[in-house]
């Protein structure tokens, strides 16, 4: 009884010396940070240009801004079917299991022992000599012990592994809105790839039949004397040069295909044939809503994960440093112990009511070497977290200064091809008048054509730009409720946060050891009924998406999609 009262004295003074006392430091923004310069919250510097303007919200769903059905086609079954968000989504679910077991630990926890055997006893074990004494006779025993623990968070050590995991479920569902962004934006970029491509390829093929009649032109005239075979071999070589640019856009048009494949969960051979003959790449011509730095990191999912990252690595630092300390866990027993017909009678019963302490004393050193790596790894994370703003805003500026020069570019093509249009119609009329022959009307052809090709490959690059400026401004989309379900119902959609119930401690736990946890939306609901959280069978696999088409076939030597013989 003494010693009951001197545990249960410790345990009241160091609760009342440590209330409201938390190890480690709380996470706090600091000054010096990247993202509380003035200089990362303004203006950007490539913004100045007329192709932008300073609206804080990016459009939802930037990519409708195209207005491409076959775009948002594809865009809508990468979302569905994309492998790399399926494993950000089940990153959530792996969180918010961490989450539940940090919260688990504050709350009561039980245990139920039960055994039944039939014993020899030992009578040496219980000091009895069996020659002045019965031996002790053997029995059929049973033993049944329910347990009721709680552990007291009097240095808030619990409470820190709670904010760590809770920075951990919030950075990982900031990493799955980051892998969302870059999904829709590869997908576009490999569909504006096929349609660029498409397009210079029809050019391409214009070049080669008009280099054909060039060739065809100067060895008629080279057969009546009136050209050198120089001029000969030299147009065979021009019409060869242009020919051999044929099977390199082919083979891009046709990685571009495979890339949207892959990007909405097929395989390679299972390409979108209805976007192989496209020849006219999606042009935004309208400004772009850029706002400021501060609007651009509030919004990009990849400093909201660094800076998560660095709040779970702070509280980690607590949790470290309640291993220097001992663990003091409150606890009460009750239970039935003897030979089994006299089970729960009086001489079996067995019961511990009052407050049961355990100390368990730590390895001091190495919980020091463990405060040490918590502490390192906190600076890690911020330097990370700092360098992650910097990357955010120097890929903005990168996008945004490279999107405003090709504009400059593009003006200058587009006032080159314009004026060689102008002199090939000159050259024409010239041809039709009788003034020249015809070898310099292909000649003027064959340059409007080349010009032509430039400005499409111009506005191939101006439609990248675009998509990478969205890519670093950080998304721009709301889901709607039908997308969400989309989402559930392929396993792309992160997991629902576990709600935190307000008031008593949710999990009573009974002899049983079934525990209510908190369900979606808040509700209790068992682990029993939860059979998808408790179950040790293997989850049904997500079924694969219906190919596109049966048989897509592949890209021809002359760029076309050529459908196999059946």
């Amino acid at each position: 009884m003494k010693l009951q009262r001197i545990s249960l004295l410790t345990v009241t003074i160091l609760a009342s010396l440590t209330a409201g006392c938390v190890l480690g430091p709380k996470y706090k923004r600091s000054d010096k940070a990247a993202i509380e310069r003035p200089t990362a919250k303004g203006n950007f510097v490539s913004s100045q240009n007329k192709a932008f303007t300073r609206m804080p919200d990016l459009p939802d769903h930037w990519w409708h801004l195209y207005d491409e059905p076959q775009l948002d086609k594809l865009i809508e079954e990468a979302f569905t079917h994309n492998n790399d968000l399926k494993v950000a989504a089940a990153d959530i679910t792996r969180a918010t299991a961490a989450l539940a077991r940090a919260r688990d630990a504050k709350r009561i926890g039980t245990n139920l022992n039960t055994w039944a055997n039939y014993i020899e006893f030992s009578d040496q074990r219980y000091l009895v000599n069996s020659a002045n004494r019965p031996h002790i006779p053997d029995a059929f025993a049973t033993s049944l012990d329910a347990i009721i623990s709680y552990q007291v968070d009097y240095l808030g050590q619990l409470k820190r592994a709670i904010q760590a995991a809770n920075a951990d479920e919030e950075a990982n569902r900031s990493a799955y809105d980051m892998v969302r962004i870059t999904v829709a934006a590869n997908t576009a970029q490999a569909y504006v790839e096929v349609c660029a491509t498409g397009h210079d390829i029809a050019i391409t093929k214009e070049l080669i039949a008009l280099s054909d009649r060039s060739t065809s032109l100067i060895s008629r005239m080279r057969s009546t004397g009136r050209a050198m075979v120089t001029d000969v071999r030299r147009q065979m070589a021009l019409e060869a040069q242009i020919k051999a640019a044929l099977p390199q856009q082919i083979a891009r048009k046709q990685v571009a295909l495979f890339s949207l494949a892959v990007l909405t969960g097929r395989p390679p051979a299972e390409f979108p044939a209805e976007v192989a003959n496209c020849e006219e790449e999606p042009i935004l011509r309208q400004p772009i809503p850029v706002g400021d730095g501060e609007t651009l990191l509030n919004r990009r999912p990849d400093v909201r994960s660094a800076e998560y990252h660095l709040k779970s690595a702070t509280a980690e630092i607590g949790v470290a440093m309640g291993e220097m300390w001992p663990k003091i866990t409150l606890g009460a027993a009750a239970g039935s112990t003897g030979i089994a017909n006299h089970m729960f009678g009086g001489h079996t019963r067995e019961f511990n009511l009052g407050p049961g302490v355990t100390w368990q004393v730590p390895n001091r050193n190495r919980a020091r070497a463990e405060i040490l790596a918590a502490r390192a790894e906190t600076r890690i994370a911020s330097a990370q977290f700092d360098q992650t703003v910097l990357n955010a805003i120097k890929e903005t500026e990168a996008a945004l200064t490279t999107y405003s020069h090709d504009l400059d570019y593009r003006e200058q093509v587009a006032l080159a091809r314009d004026r060689a249009d102008a002199a090939d119609k000159d050259i024409h009329r010239l041809f039709s008048l009788g003034r020249i022959n015809a070898l310099p009307v292909l000649d003027a052809d064959r340059s409007l054509l080349q010009y032509e090709q430039q400005l499409v490959s111009a506005d191939g690059r101006i439609s990248d730009d675009q998509i990478r400026i969205f890519l670093a401004l950080g998304g721009g989309w709301s889901r709607d409720k039908d997308q969400i379900e989309r989402e559930r119902l392929s396993g792309t959609a992160p997991t629902p946060r576990i709600v935190r119930a307000k008031g008593i401690i949710q999990h009573i736990g009974d002899v049983t050891g079934i525990r209510a946890e908190i369900g979606k939306g808040g509700d209790l609901s068992h682990e029993k009924d939860a059979k998808l959280n408790n179950s040790n069978e293997a989850p049904q696999p997500v079924q694969p998406p219906k190919p596109l088409t049966n048989n897509q076939g592949v890209l021809n030597s002359e760029g076309e999609l050529e459908k196999p013989e059946s």
